[in-house]
């Protein structure tokens, strides 16, 4: 191919399908889609993560991020998400319910989305509200992670509501974080309970961390509140 043919293909790549505009592709490429979130295979990357290891259903969000390009894709699918969401929240609101009517279809009809699920899975608001929030706090310490430790072989995430760390990196025993979001830190003594959780079940981790966000606080060490040899670090969401 002559290098005219070559510009003009490549104009052709980008050039918009009509009504929308060209923007980067999500996988962190730098090439431009027609509109689209991806360019052609370009999210065979992401859904390969989403799928998490192969042993079944229950482990589809269990996520292995291996280097901190791929974070971005996951936190545009917590957008995505919270928009769908928004948008049914909306039509409840506007469907003549009264004040405790719409409390009661945000805290037990399905008219949110889990975060993570692949294909999408209707979830109650409230629940996806808490689930997304989590997931962010994880999601922006993942950056810090990997400059601090560049040489764990990336990290994986645990996304789900069952038991387990929620971050750790792949090489055992190098990293093991927990994350959370409250409206205060005094909230269900949840950081009290995630550094007496690292402590247990992580006694051998070379590097343990707390991560958190809650209004007010500042993005930073929070070295008064640190225990048992274990950082404590909040992060703005």
């Amino acid at each position: 191919m002559d290098s005219s043919a070559k510009v003009r293909a490549q104009q052709i790549a980008v050039t918009p399908t009509k009504g929308k505009a060209a923007r980067e592709c999500a996988c962190g490429c730098g090439e431009m889609t027609k509109g689209g979130k991806w360019r052609p295979g370009h999210d065979a990357k992401y859904q390969s993560m989403m799928k998490g290891p192969k042993a079944g259903k229950a482990n589809r969000r269990l996520i292995t991020v291996s280097d901190p390009s791929e974070v971005a894709p996951l936190v545009e699918r917590l957008g995505e998400m919270a928009a769908l969401a928004a948008e049914a929240l909306a039509k409840v609101t506007a469907g003549g319910f009264t004040g405790l009517e719409v409390l009661r279809k945000m805290k037990f009809d399905a008219i949110g989305w889990h975060p993570f699920d692949d294909p999408a899975r209707p979830l109650n608001l409230i629940e996806q509200v808490n689930q997304t929030w989590t997931c962010l706090v994880s999601l922006k310490a993942l950056p810090f992670l990997f400059d601090w430790h560049p040489d764990v072989g990336g990290f994986q995430l645990n996304l789900a509501t069952q038991g387990g760390t929620d971050i750790l990196s792949v090489f055992p025993d190098a990293v093991a974080a927990e994350g959370f979001a409250a409206v205060t830190l005094d909230n269900n003594r949840k950081l009290e309970k995630d550094l007496k959780k690292l402590k247990q079940e992580h006694p051998k981790a070379k590097a343990r961390y707390v991560f958190f966000a809650a209004p007010g606080v500042k993005h930073g060490r929070q070295n008064a509140r640190e225990k048992y040899g274990i950082k404590v670090w909040s992060v703005d969401v």
